[in-house]
């Protein structure tokens, strides 16, 4: 019997309803992009993953991918999204907080950038934390944002992004089976 943590999709459901109810738009995300797209926020993609996989794709570090690659081919106007995306990883070490594939409600808002708007989003994620738990949150300003802890788990991270011109706000809105992992500890 497989005893690896379970993803909780009706947390990920529920997370979408209330982000919905927050102002994002739902978004049917890819779950690949192109290579370039991957190197955006993964710049080691290649090295990463160890070869050429010989498709034209790659697979979702993060939702924040797919939305990056709808905006940048003109399929995305500037606004506030919501997506539920896989997100495959190259983890060192594969346990039952870091693992090679998870799920992720990921938030983007290419509408309002600004750290103003960035204090929002976390506020609106750390109260999605908060009426889910009654264990131990926090938040944590880290190198590149922001980061949501539970129990001392990271939960969720926040950060404001720019390429090119382009700028946005890239937020986890629920992640499992890492939530209910922190959840129980």
């Amino acid at each position: 019997m497989n005893d690896a943590p379970h993803i909780n999709w009706q947390f990920l459901s529920q997370a979408l309803a209330y982000y919905q109810n927050q102002g994002y738009t739902y978004v049917e995300a890819p779950w690949t992009v192109r290579r370039e797209t991957t190197e955006v926020t993964f710049p080691q993609a290649y090295e990463a993953m160890g070869h050429d996989n010989g498709l034209d794709n790659d697979l979702v570090g993060s939702a924040e991918q797919s939305f990056i690659q709808l905006a940048l081919d003109g399929d995305l106007p500037k606004g506030r999204y919501v997506a539920l995306t896989p997100c495959f990883r190259q983890e060192p070490a594969i346990s039952a907080t870091h693992r090679a594939y998870f799920m992720k409600v990921e938030l983007f808002d290419s509408l309002t950038p600004t750290d103003d708007q960035l204090q929002k989003t976390i506020k609106t994620a750390f109260n999605w934390f908060k009426q889910h738990t009654t264990g131990k949150l926090e938040i944590v300003q880290t190198d590149l944002g922001y980061d949501i802890n539970l129990n001392d788990i990271e939960v969720g991270s926040y950060m404001k992004q720019k390429h090119g011109d382009f700028e946005w706000l890239c937020a986890t809105g629920h992640a499992e089976p890492r939530f209910s992992v922190a959840n129980t500890k």
